[in-house]
């Protein structure tokens, strides 16, 4: 447990790649799924400690957090269970997509709504917003659809049109929103010259996730 040997986001990645690569089966589906758990349990672990330090107002110092998930982290999750051929593969890849969510709002409710990670490592910080959490992509849904796809068990297999087409309409609702933000964002600065352009395009990449 030396604090130089912490695995980062990338040693996370890398073996839950190799674990969606490595055969078919729940136990592969679990086991991605409980690598993900632990990195957030980490993560909460941490910010309690944090917290406790700032309260005691000690000069202890602690080791830099440990890895938050990243968009990759969860889309390799979800890829995992897509491919371990799981009968509830759907469910299991929503509830990946279930705390892919909550952590987003526990680290915006946390932040006070900022996206902006802030972390001095040192105790003089009063606030644990070294995390920020992510939201998901395109590559997410595709994965998610590609759980229920697979998903060949009798009874959970019932609900996959459903369940796919629900993916389908919030993935819809997403660009819309975004585009109706897009619209608004340009008709407020304007965009009647090139540096406009590239400020509103600039501004707007901040909700652009799901497109």
């Amino acid at each position: 447990k030396h604090p130089k040997l912490i695995p980062n986001a990338v040693s996370y990645n890398l073996a839950l790649h190799a674990l969606a690569h490595s055969g078919k089966g729940r136990r592969v589906a679990l086991d991605a799924y409980s690598i993900l758990n632990r990195m957030i349990d980490r993560c909460k672990k941490y910010i309690i400690a944090f917290e406790k330090v700032a309260t005691d107002g000690t000069d202890m110092k602690l080791p830099p957090p440990p890895p938050e998930p990243s968009i990759i982290t969860y889309n390799s999750v979800i890829h995992a269970i897509s491919k371990s051929g799981a009968n509830d593969a759907g469910h299991l890849a929503e509830e990946v997509f279930s705390l892919m969510e909550n952590w987003k709002n526990e680290c915006e409710e946390r932040n006070g709504g900022s996206d902006c990670a802030d972390y001095k490592g040192n105790g003089d910080n009063d606030q644990s917003n070294f995390y920020i959490g992510v939201l998901p992509n395109v590559r997410t849904l595709a994965c998610l659809l590609n759980a229920w796809a697979n998903t060949n068990s009798g009874r959970q297999s019932t609900f996959a049109p459903e369940r796919t087409e629900s993916i389908l309409e919030y993935s819809i609702q997403k660009r819309r929103a975004y585009l109706d933000y897009v619209c608004g964002v340009r008709e407020f600065f304007g965009v009647d010259s090139i540096e406009n352009e590239e400020y509103v395009n600039s501004y707007s990449r901040g909700v652009d996730h799901i497109v």
